[in-house]
């Protein structure tokens, strides 16, 4: 399936998890994903997902395949926050590969 283009095959999801996603769409495409989702799913369902966390500086100039990376919890807040106020952001720090995680809830 295209994520971006094609319907989801339901509704109703209590639960919706992606893992290293966001960072290769468009931010553009990502809000449009983001709205999608929401309609998907029930009120109080969970959307959980990760994304690499790219150095301070670094956006734009490593992995050719990212279309949209974040440097910190704010801005990653900010981002999915626009879309699911109630988002909570917190990150691990592997040597080789920093991850920010979110844990939306849809409240209505």
């Amino acid at each position: 399936m295209d994520i971006v283009n094609d319907p989801f095959p339901n509704s109703g999801y209590d639960v919706v998890c992606l893992f290293e996603a966001i960072e290769h769409l468009s931010r553009e495409d990502w809000l449009s994903v983001l709205r999608k989702i929401k309609e998907a799913t029930k009120v109080g369902c969970y959307f959980m997902c990760c994304t690499s966390n790219v150095e301070r500086g670094q956006i734009g100039k490593g992995n050719i395949e990212h279309d949209n990376e974040f440097e910190d919890l704010g801005s990653l807040e900010a981002f999915v926050g626009s879309v699911f106020p109630y988002t909570r952001v917190f990150a691990t720090f592997h040597p080789y590969h920093p991850t920010l995680y979110w844990v939306s809830r849809r409240e209505h």
